[in-house]
């Protein structure tokens, strides 16, 4: 009886493995996009109080185009942004860079601002807050 049965189970995994090789596929490779926030760093500028430098990096890949990258920095109101153009450097981590200068009043004691990213795939919002040292 054990005999049969270990046939029976042979002849049955012989038979699953005929027929599931024949139908595996595998699955052509799919592009994917992506554009990953990475921290920022906020660097004062010398000789000037109240003027600060934020550096804003991203990680992107997969773009056929990467204009369709932007960045937009605001901060809360009393709070001057200028905006400098995105940077786009293939061999680094980071390969998407922009700054901004920031001029903020002397009675601010906090500055709180919201970094946005957008693609075509959509946008991501973070937030930060930084001490001003005047």
């Amino acid at each position: 009886m054990k005999f049969a049965h270990i046939t029976i189970l042979s002849l049955l995994v012989l038979t699953v493995c005929a027929v599931a090789k024949p139908r595996a596929t595998i699955v052509d490779y799919v592009p994917a996009r992506e554009v990953l926030p990475l921290p920022v760093s906020v660097e004062t500028v010398d000789g000037k109080p109240g003027e600060y430098i934020v550096k804003s990096s991203l990680y992107g890949s997969g773009f056929e185009n990467y204009s369709s990258v932007k960045t937009k920095l605001t901060c809360e109101p009393g709070v001057k942004v200028i905006q400098y153009p995105v940077t786009l450097s293939l061999d680094q981590i980071d390969s998407f860079r922009t700054n901004y200068r920031l001029q903020v009043p002397a009675d601010k004691k906090i500055v709180t601002c919201v970094r946005n990213v957008t693609d075509s795939e959509g946008s991501r919002t973070i937030s930060f807050s930084f001490n001003p040292t005047h």
